[in-house]
């Protein structure tokens, strides 16, 4: 996810031969895509799920 989001900052800051360095870099890794998906999931979940106590917890104070 990090590597994305850094990939327009990268851009404008280094000259290209290291962007295009770094993208290969992010190729040859592939392999840990779905160690990522995974960390993603879990943080979204986690987020979801405090997110829906949170709610439940003003709902019932409102009540």
């Amino acid at each position: 996810m990090m590597p994305w989001c850094m990939i327009p900052l990268l851009q404008w800051t280094l000259p290209w031969p290291t962007y295009v360095n770094i993208i290969s870099i992010i190729i040859s890794e592939i392999d840990f895509l779905p160690a990522y998906f995974v960390i993603i999931g879990i943080g979204l979940a986690y987020f979801r799920k405090g997110k829906t106590d949170k709610s439940l917890s003003t709902e019932q104070t409102d009540e």
